[in-house]
């Protein structure tokens, strides 16, 4: 309890991250103790790998659900892709995916300030313009996942905004190595 109380204490940033109680202590014994002091959910042991993950999920908001199971699909649309290459020709494609880039990382630059200082409505736009460009590209991953961060900014969902935006971050590190298999 110390422990959370301290790391809550830190800064902003730190009072959401999820902190999970583990216990020898019954959970008829604990009732809601652990919750009500601050932490964000309890397991009684014995404590099951799997009853652990489920936890760490919930908490996450990665549970399997239809939305965090669409980011697990292959980044590239390659239709979409060569449709681009055919309509602009190859030259033209290389130098606006040239462009996309510089300016989606000016663009995580700007995410990373508005989840900082939590101001939502930047936050949506940026998300929506790059979600609008990533499908441009046949960048649907992406694209699914900045959708995700506009409805999490128009809901104010900050521990949910900063999971997606590590997945965000992780989509756009990969897009290069993937466009250059095509």
């Amino acid at each position: 309890i110390e422990a959370m109380k301290k790391i809550k204490a830190l800064s902003k940033a730190h009072k959401n991250i999820p902190i999970i109680a583990l216990t020898a202590f019954s959970k008829q014994a604990i009732g809601n103790d652990f919750t009500e002091l601050g932490m964000d959910g309890y397991l009684a042991k014995p404590i099951s790998k799997k009853s652990l993950i489920n936890e760490i999920k919930r908490h996450l908001n990665l549970s399997e659900n239809k939305e965090y199971s669409a980011l697990k699909e292959t980044s590239v649309n390659k239709e979409t892709l060569l449709n681009l290459i055919n309509d602009v020709g190859f030259d033209a494609t290389t130098r606006l995916f040239n462009v996309f880039r510089s300016e989606t990382e000016q663009r995580f630059k700007n995410i990373k300030g508005y989840i900082q200082t939590e101001n939502y409505p930047l936050l949506e736009c940026e998300s929506h313009a790059l979600k609008s460009a990533s499908y441009n590209f046949g960048l649907d991953q992406l694209g699914k996942t900045m959708d995700l961060m506009e409805q999490a900014a128009i809901k104010k969902d900050l521990k949910n905004i900063k999971n997606i935006a590590e997945t965000a971050i992780q989509n756009f590190e990969i897009i290069p190595a993937e466009v250059k298999q095509l």
